[in-house]
């Protein structure tokens, strides 16, 4: 077996078996509608009510049509835990359809043997992540525990090393005779045509179409021969390269040329993954080679491809505070860097979970000490041991590096072969950019997504939308337009939760609401409508776009949008009040317990004036109007701030205006727009997570009066510094 096969079958499966007496089981096979076959064994005696483990096989390109319940498959059976896996419904990057795939595997599972009670989900390499994933994923809330072993946690950012590393092989061995990769015809040469991949490129062993890239690979580099039968330039070009990708292992350099070509082709061609669409960037990459810096190719990735990558490849972190986490990695993994672990702690939200009097946080790790670089290289105490540790932590213990160990040695005095190497607590030394090189303009697209902000589409002045970033990578999103033809009404707003996901934002469900009546608000008259659902896409700071999926006489639903409004990130000093910006954290959405199906929307927006700081304020009130239609307001702040009795008390003034007139589109008529005069309103912050609201609308025939909103939600980038 050659370097590059040794190290990609280690991707598909873990294949150390823990040693264990047999147990009696029943084992159950069959295909899903969806194409996907699936594997399940439950032990003798197991009853609806027991736990059950979901195994996630790793990365693979042949379609997976009979899948391994993993290493711990023995040991969970003795113990009396039922084991399923799926060999999902698409092979590669299965992370498009893995999450369905379990959804899948677990009806069926409760169809023929009942419903299993605690869930626990494993995996490595790319199963490694499936299985972090699933914790995420709605309909997955009785997850207990995950044991993940060197999973690519960078989610779609693992990809950009790939994209890189053939761009910096095109730049290298250009005019090299028969050294060249294979390129296509059309805007991607780079990446193969689907019949450029091989049906069985699988394991990458036997296909022709590897030996003669090989064999291209090593007429540039000689990476496959003796290093004394390499001439002079191509060791010149393989140590080129090798620095570049910071690899150590020649195998390793081999391993990632795949992924760089036949793993990342499949990505983007296939119609069920990217269909296409280039989710890759090499603007504004410092390649710090200066020859390879020239040579690259500059292109902006498709943005509705890179953000549908983020969405199935992205952590995170948002668990339930009862789940408990093992993650397991090797040092020199040279694949999925240990740098990857970094993401759940810069990404993600694995915090400390109090109980009682004491703490116990929800992620353990470990790193083993490996001499020889591999990926997923662990022996069988390891993996015993990671198992042994998981299970303390989800009965409550606060597990430590000490724990693992012992767990470890235990497993080797039980019998299992192989070395123990987590010898301390896991030190990663090599930042995410050190091994992923950053991307300033993916990063600007990705960045905006977070600030909240109101956008408009400049054809369509006089609608527009608000985003409302939250913590665990969520956002408000909110609508704010006129009822289509022949709808009842004169305004309409609509509004949903999304995820935010690398550089967008998915709202699967988005609704509109009507009933109460503005003077008389009574909460019970409060109706819901579903409307559809909206993704946004930002492309950077100042552009992005949004497309609905409504009902058919609401026209235009694909938008090009334009950024009116922005609250970034303050890194300023941290002085308590910052000068000129009193209130810069009350930003948020505030509702009256009273009034429970309307809200003010209170949007800074921070300009930077040489070193000063100044700040406008901008309201939105989606309400009802008095005939319970939707009605909603907007207007900045129009008088100097005031100071309230106390310190951090602010008083804001709005006059608002009430937008009527025209249509949605398509009947849209921007001339037709009146804005017409509600009155004004007075918020002063009784504290950082509540509002007294004042408002005289008696001009606009609404009357006057006042009430306490509660802060519902804090604008990211906004924390209260008061209370």
């Amino acid at each position: 077996m050659n370097a590059l096969g040794r190290l990609l079958r280690g991707i598909a499966c873990l294949c150390w078996l823990i040693a264990v007496p047999a147990t009696a089981s029943t084992e159950y096979r069959e295909r899903l509608p969806s194409g996907a076959y699936i594997r399940i064994e439950v032990p003798d005696g197991w009853q609806p009510g027991d736990a059950l483990v979901l195994f996630q096989h790793g990365f693979n390109l042949e379609f997976d049509d009979d899948p391994g319940l993993g290493p711990w498959r023995d040991r969970l059976l003795s113990e009396g835990y039922a084991v399923a896996a799926s060999g999902y419904r698409m092979a590669g990057w299965a992370l498009f359809s893995a999450v369905d795939d379990n959804r899948d595997l677990l009806n069926a599972f409760t169809q023929r043997f009942g419903a299993p009670g605690d869930l626990i989900s494993m995996g490595g390499s790319m199963g490694g992540l499936i299985a972090l994933r699933l914790a995420e994923s709605p309909g997955f809330e009785r997850i207990r525990g995950v044991l993940s072993v060197c999973p690519p946690a960078a989610g779609a950012r693992s990809w950009d090393t790939a994209v890189d590393l053939r761009m910096a092989y095109d730049a290298v061995c250009a005019g090299v005779g028969g050294g060249e990769l294979p390129r296509s015809d059309g805007p991607l040469p780079w990446v193969f045509e689907r019949d450029q991949i091989p049906n069985d490129v699988g394991d990458l062993l036997n296909s022709g179409a590897v030996i003669r890239t090989l064999a291209r690979v090593t007429q540039c580099t000689g990476v496959t021969l003796p290093p004394l039968l390499r001439s002079n330039g191509q060791r010149a070009r393989l140590a080129r390269l090798m620095a570049f990708g910071k690899f150590e292992s020649e195998d390793f350099f081999i391993t990632n040329i795949g992924y760089a070509t036949f793993a990342m082709s499949d990505l983007i061609r296939d119609p069920l993954k990217l269909n296409g669409g280039n989710p890759f960037t090499t603007s504004g990459v410092d390649y710090t080679d200066a020859g390879i810096n020239s040579a690259v190719p500059r292109f902006q990735a498709d943005a509705w491809a890179r953000q549908q990558l983020h969405r199935v490849s992205d952590l995170t972190g948002a668990i339930p505070a009862s789940t408990r986490v093992v993650l397991l990695h090797t040092s020199r993994d040279e694949l999925v860097r240990p740098s990857h672990q970094r993401f759940l702690d810069e990404n993600g939200d694995y915090r400390t979970v109090v109980q009682g009097l004491g703490e116990i946080r929800q992620l353990f790790r470990a790193l083993v000490r490996e001499e020889v670089s591999s990926h997923c290289g662990f022996s069988a105490p390891e993996l015993d041991a990671a198992w042994v540790t998981l299970k303390q932590s989800m009965n409550g213990a606060q597990v430590k590096t000490t724990d693992f160990q012992q767990a470890c040695t235990a497993s080797q005095q039980a019998g299992n072969a192989g070395a123990c190497r987590v010898p301390g607590e896991p030190t990663i030394t090599e930042t995410v950019d050190e091994t992923m090189r950053p991307r300033p303009n993916q990063l600007e697209a990705e960045t905006s997504a977070r600030n909240a902000g109101i956008w408009f589409d400049p054809n369509l002045v006089g609608e527009g939308f608000y985003v409302e970033p939250l913590p665990d990578n969520q956002a408000i999103v909110s609508g704010y337009s006129y009822p289509a033809l022949g709808d009842g009404g004169e305004q309409l707003w609509w509004v949903g939760l999304g995820r935010i996901d690398g550089n967008g934002i998915s709202v699967p469900d988005i609704a509109l609401y009507r009933g109460p009546r503005f003077q008389n608000f009574q909460t019970g008259d409060l109706r819901a409508q579903g409307f559809g659902s909206a993704e946004l896409l930002f492309k950077n700071r100042s552009s992005a776009e949004i497309r609905l999926t409504v009902p058919g006489r609401y026209g235009s639903p694909n938008r090009s949008l334009s950024r009116l409004t922005e609250h970034a990130e303050y890194t300023g000093p941290v002085i308590l009040p910052i000068p000129n910006v009193q209130s810069f954290s009350l930003a948020g959405i505030y509702v009256a317990p009273s009034r429970s199906g309307e809200g003010l929307i209170l949007h800074h927006m921070p300009v930077q004036n040489g070193n000063n700081v100044q700040q406008r304020d901008f309201l939105i009130w989606y309400t009802f109007d008095i005939e319970g239609d939707p009605m909603w307001l907007v207007g900045e702040r129009d008088q100097p701030m005031g100071m309230g009795p106390g310190l951090g008390i602010n008083r804001y003034h709005f006059s608002l205006g009430r937008p009527v007139g025209t249509f949605y589109p398509p009947n849209f008529n921007p001339g037709q727009i009146q804005t017409q005069p509600f009155g004004t309103v007075e918020l002063e912050n009784t504290s950082c997570s509540q509002m007294r609201v004042r408002f005289d609308a008696r001009a606009g025939g609404f009357g006057q009066g006042e009430f306490l909103a509660d802060r519902v939600t804090a604008t990211r980038n906004s924390p209260c510094v008061w209370d």
